[in-house]
């Protein structure tokens, strides 16, 4: 599922205390884990990267980002400003996809717990889709 909280006064507080404001009510909801391969615990989402070097992430872009899912059981995402154009966010379940797989098309299931390889970071790595941690439902997805 998903929460929206509506209402923080932004206007009152500089970029810093944004940010730190921002990371007590992530701690709230768990461990933070880093974002990229710098370390950093949040990630801007605003246009500053050069596409044309390869360890530019997205977000850091105003190219397309296509669904995808973070190797992590919460995200959040703040937004600061209104973006001029674009910056449309969209939020789906991996559970309830799965569920809907399991109603609709049982037999399909078992080609997504089949390792899937996937550029991450420059890197190709294997994952499943679907698999199970723990007795726990977990979703990897990249396209």
């Amino acid at each position: 599922g998903f929460a929206l909280l509506r209402g923080l006064p932004l206007d009152h507080y500089d970029e810093d205390q944004i940010n730190t404001i921002y990371y007590a009510i992530g701690l709230y909801m768990g461990q933070p884990v880093t974002q990229n391969q710098k370390g950093d615990l949040l990630g801007q989402v605003i246009n500053i990267g050069d596409i044309s070097k390869k360890d530019t992430r997205v977000y850091e872009t105003n190219l397309y980002l296509p669904y995808h899912n973070d190797p992590s059981d919460v995200v959040g995402l703040l937004c600061v400003r209104e973006a001029k154009q674009g910056g449309m966010s969209s939020l789906v379940i991996a559970a309830a996809i799965y569920n809907e797989i399991i109603t609709r098309r049982p037999e399909l299931l078992e080609v997504f717990y089949r390792p899937f390889c996937y550029v991450h970071l420059g890197e190709d790595e294997m994952s499943p889709i679907f698999s199970f941690h723990e007795g726990k439902l977990s979703c990897r997805y990249l396209r």
